[in-house]
């Protein structure tokens, strides 16, 4: 039992060390707090590394108050099923929010190019490929076109009739339902500055699970 209780103590300690430390690491590894949907993946995986501390010392508790080889043979094969569970979903996971953290980052790259072309020709483009080709003189709108790091397709793009107004989609793969107002609809932030607006714009389907960002001309 006094054994027990010291990997009881140890256990505590650990969880108390990784939730002091973990903000840290964290924060320095992703460059700051500035994309939410990296903040996202902080509660998650100071879990999982909680979690992976726990089985260790029990398994360490077991093996030390077990004589059956057959029983630590057991052991191993289940803390390895378990860890490798977890380390699988937290892989996906993370795909997931990176993957989407990078289409709404190209989006607004795309965007930030399409307003460029607006300022020097009075009105947006025709075809996203062809910021990366029109020039003002000096060079492109943009260098290359960013295409969808999944799918390698190009995102949805949907201009007016009077070419002062577009709107830009791409399918997310995990959607943040948190609400932050209301905005033809609604209209979520995903990334700073960046407002996702919902409902039909321009013909197209801005509802979850699409991402949209919506630009008029004043």
């Amino acid at each position: 039992m006094d054994f027990i209780r010291k990997i009881l103590m140890l256990l505590v300690g650990i969880v108390g060390l990784v939730y002091a430390v973990a903000p840290f690491v964290y924060k320095q590894c992703n460059g700051g707090w500035q994309i939410t949907v990296y903040e996202k993946l902080y509660n998650p995986l100071v879990i999982t590394v909680i979690i992976i501390f726990g089985l260790i010392l029990v398994f360490i508790a077991i093996w030390k108050t077990s004589r059956s080889i057959f029983r630590k043979v057991l052991i191993i094969f289940i803390l390895l099923t378990i860890l490798s569970s977890i380390f699988l979903a937290s892989l996906n996971n993370v795909r997931i929010h990176t993957r989407d953290s990078r289409r709404a980052a190209d989006l607004g790259q795309l965007r930030l190019a399409n307003e460029l072309y607006f300022s020097y020709f009075g009105q947006y483009i025709d075809k996203l490929e062809d910021l990366a080709s029109k020039t003002n003189g000096e060079g492109p709108m943009i260098g290359e076109t960013p295409k969808d790091p999944y799918t390698k397709q190009s995102y949805d793009y949907r201009l007016s009739a009077d070419k002062k107004s577009f709107v830009l989609r791409s399918l997310m793969d995990g959607w943040d339902n948190n609400c932050n107002g209301k905005i033809n609809g609604r209209a979520r932030f995903l990334l700073n500055n960046s407002i996702d607006f919902d409902g039909q714009i321009l013909g197209l389907s801005c509802d979850d699970p699409y991402y949209c960002i919506f630009v008029k001309a004043e």
